[in-house]
């Protein structure tokens, strides 16, 4: 029971700090796009065609991202069992493949080493999901203690 309760405890924190990255990333992305070209920034050089169109996708990205936040929060909210596990689920498959796609573009060479932190941050988030997803029961996902009976 204890141990149950922490789970789930660990899990509406991992929601939370989701959220907060979310919404952090997503605004950033939003009004300051250049910022993550920072991080995501070609050895090439870009015309500034080419920066502008890096700009509408990565405030379309960040737009998903901040999209992303609302469900997380709101799934954080939710007592329906199955639900909350396919947000896990879902997250720890989405966020393996983006760790996946940012390396495969590093291993490219064309992103700066400041892509290490991204895939980092992926892979962190990646892993946690996975940990919920593989490694606890089934109990962990519901609300509170009378939805498992």
């Amino acid at each position: 029971m204890v141990a149950r309760t922490r789970s789930r405890q660990r899990l509406d924190l991992l929601f939370s700090s989701h959220v907060i990255s979310a919404v952090v990333c997503g605004i950033v992305c939003i009004v300051c796009p250049r910022a993550f070209l920072w991080f995501l920034h070609e050895t090439k050089d870009l015309s500034e065609g080419g920066y502008e169109v890096a700009d509408i996708v990565i405030r379309i990205y960040g737009a998903l991202i901040f999209g992303q936040a609302w469900l997380v929060y709101n799934t954080r909210k939710s007592g329906d069992a199955s639900a909350r596990k396919a947000f896990v689920e879902t997250y720890f498959a989405v966020f393996a493949l983006t760790s996946f796609c940012l390396c495969h573009a590093q291993a490219e060479g064309h992103f700066s080493h400041f892509n290490w932190l991204n895939i980092a941050f992926f892979a962190l988030l990646s892993a946690s999901y996975g940990y919920f997803a593989f490694f606890e029961k089934v109990s962990t996902f519901h609300f509170n203690d009378s939805d498992i009976m």
